[in-house]
């Protein structure tokens, strides 16, 4: 079994690296977007105020870098309907390329390994490469927060991260508890996979290897 799946990830990593969609410049503004996600939990509620004002404003540093992480409008609009809806087809959308992965790569590995893979599926190869990269770095804070945010009810209306209307006893609160953690430890595995196959490509390690070179 060990090995089937070694073999499975290896074919999925091989093709999907080999038809990179996402060159060295734009890996570089993927940082920045991703180092932008972070000054937001830096800098929470922190304010700033104005002491020469006589109208005692504040500015919350906060508020700039909000819009990178989407995810924070629909918590902080305390929109419920909202928040199920990003959840479910945000990690709907995650499963079914997960299955699109392993459905695809398997006949076009044998087709890459002796250069006969059609355009067309060049282009799918090189969405779902891309596709990769976005989940890999661009959404990793926001499904993070969506998931963790299942956890949690009956807080503060204070906070930024509220969907009040979810009381702790209520069956939607036992479904979305259910459903995060099922859905956490398969997006962290795919998070923990990834990112080491991305940055090994010695034939003598554990798992696949595979790389940019």
């Amino acid at each position: 079994m060990e090995r089937i799946f070694k073999d499975v990830v290896f074919k999925v990593n091989h093709v999907v690296l080999k038809e990179q969609a996402v060159s060295v410049l734009f890996f570089q503004l993927i940082f920045f977007f991703r180092f932008l996600q972070i000054l937001l939990n830096i800098f929470y509620k922190v304010e700033i105020k104005d002491d020469f004002s006589q109208t005692d404003e504040t500015f919350r540093i906060d508020n700039v870098f909000q819009f990178v992480n989407f995810q924070f409008y629909v918590m902080q609009g305390q929109r419920n309907n909202g928040y199920i809806f990003m959840y479910a087809g945000i990690f709907a959308f995650f499963l079914l390329y997960l299955l699109a992965l392993f459905l695809l790569t398997g006949s076009t590995f044998k087709q890459s390994k002796t250069d006969d893979v059609k355009d067309s599926m060049k282009l799918v190869i090189k969405a779902l490469s891309f596709i990769m990269c976005l989940f890999l770095y661009i959404l990793q804070i926001p499904m993070q927060t969506l998931l963790l945010q299942g956890y949690q009810c009956d807080e503060d209306n204070s906070e930024i991260i509220v969907l009040s209307s979810i009381t702790c006893d209520s069956l939607e609160h036992k479904i979305l508890m259910v459903a995060s953690t099922f859905l956490l430890i398969v997006y962290l595995i795919f998070l923990l996979l990834e990112s080491y196959i991305y940055t090994s490509n010695s034939f003598e390690e554990v798992v696949p290897w595979a790389s940019f070179d």
